[in-house]
């Protein structure tokens, strides 16, 4: 428990859960008052949220009386400076042979579905042992397999390399390794899955985020369908949920940027490819918007952001900047008015920076900054090549390797020591006292009846 509440203190603005993630739908996407957790949130960093009074899993945490919070935590949660946060979470499904995660026992299992892969080369084998010892074809998220002749695949012994060839959407359920680059400050949140499987398919995956405020979130998509039609999986991908394909997305503090390399043509279990990208861009609650050709920019309280892309900007349905075209990047700066005399001195700063791209090479050069991607290769900044395999924890509150058994986090004087193999918890100062009891919730929600 200790972990996903730092997970949400460091991943938050101003009580704002709003950072990548590979389950999101369309109202987390927009802004942070989809967000779910918000009660949870609130009841901890007291921000007088608004939040649906409704009898959710979050009532769990609220009712719980065996967990108490860490100062420590809490204070993270209510950190304004100016921070660079970098961590990594899951397995990537490569790695499942050498972690024993890939047969067909219960914990395997566990791990495979808990990752949501099903029809991977990897495991899809296991999937449709397991569907037909227990004769799981009525399931309705299983349907899909009852397309499959499934004694015929296993006299084959070609169902893996078969999957393999065809590459089909359901593949893009499976959530993979995730490297998180989160940059805050006072006046903005920007965070990038960085290089998360560039040109895979992505089901209800959030890469890139940038929370302006509690309303206002951007992020940019290749939508796997058009708006009025129904999800490939179920409820996803859709228009507003997921990824037709993924993007190259990277990240050096308040500077995003994401290459889009489509298909020339669609296959076999795949959906036709639309042929263009998104930001969703909410002119209507902005305090200022402009759009100048192929660059954008938005004022939003204390905070600036720059759009560029390679191609000419289309405003559509006044939310969304639409560039056509397969072959596409966006770059996202991010600044405020502490920064600039003027939200027009900082249009000018950002038209005088240089872009260049060719066929997947993407270089932003920035003053001295000078950032490179070349699209699934690598990320450059100042010609220094970037690692994206990150270590489980890297922030100024916590360092901790993949697969250490001992995470310490420190922050203002406060600690919590966790130990996973001699099973210790330890914190110094007292608890932190969530802000509501279940009878609380319960009255507000008679209340409203």
């Amino acid at each position: 428990m200790d972990l996903i509440i730092y997970d949400i203190a460091s991943q938050s603005f101003y009580g704002n859960f709003t950072s990548t993630t590979t389950r999101a739908y369309e109202k987390n996407r927009k802004s942070g008052e989809g967000n779910a957790l918000r009660a949870v949130i609130d009841s901890i960093w007291d921000y007088n949220l608004n939040f649906d009074n409704r009898l959710g899993l979050e009532m769990n945490f609220l009712a719980m009386k065996n967990y108490t919070i860490p100062k420590v935590l809490y204070l993270i949660g209510k950190d304004r400076n100016t921070v660079e946060i970098k961590s990594s979470s899951g397995i990537k499904l490569s790695e499942i042979n050498d972690l024993g995660f890939n047969k067909v026992d219960d914990a395997s299992i566990m791990m495979q579905w808990g990752m949501e892969a099903f029809t991977n080369s990897e495991v899809v084998s296991n999937t449709l042992d397991i569907i037909e010892t227990y004769d799981m074809y009525s399931n309705e998220f299983l349907n899909d397999f009852t397309k499959l002749n499934y004694t015929l695949l296993k006299k084959s012994g070609l169902i893996a390399p078969i999957i393999f060839f065809i590459n089909p959407q359901t593949n893009g359920i499976a959530m993979q390794q995730g490297d998180n680059y989160t940059f805050k400050t006072k006046d903005y949140m920007v965070a990038t899955a960085m290089n998360y499987y560039p040109g895979n398919f992505g089901d209800q995956h959030h890469i890139q985020s940038i929370t302006l405020s509690d309303d206002v979130c951007i992020y940019n998509t290749h939508p796997a369908v058009k708006e009025e039609e129904k999800g490939l999986n179920g409820n996803s991908p859709t228009y507003w949920v997921g990824y037709g394909y993924l993007p190259d997305a990277v990240q050096y503090k308040n500077v995003a940027m994401s290459i889009y390399k489509l298909p020339k043509r669609s296959g076999i279990l795949k959906a036709p490819i639309l042929d263009y990208t998104y930001t969703w861009f909410p002119t209507e609650k902005f305090d200022a918007w402009q759009i100048d050709n192929n660059m954008a920019f938005a004022k939003k309280n204390s905070s600036y952001l720059a759009i560029i892309s390679n191609n000419d900007l289309n405003l559509y349905e006044k939310n969304r900047l639409i560039q056509e075209g397969k072959d596409t990047f966006w770059i996202y700066e991010l600044s405020s008015c502490e920064d600039f005399e003027s939200f027009d001195s900082f249009k000018e700063y950002i038209k005088s920076n240089k872009v260049i791209y060719n066929d997947g090479n993407l270089e932003y050069i920035n003053g001295s900054l000078d950032l490179n991607l070349i699209y699934d290769k690598a990320f450059f900044i100042n010609d220094e090549i970037q690692r994206f395999d990150y270590d489980r924890f890297d922030s100024p509150y916590v360092k901790a390797k993949r697969g250490d058994s001992e995470i310490v986090f420190n922050y203002k004087d406060e600690k919590l020591v966790l130990n996973f193999e001699k099973q210790k918890r330890e914190f110094q100062s007292e608890n932190v006292k969530i802000k509501y009891t279940p009878s609380n919730v319960k009255l507000n929600i008679h209340h409203q009846m």
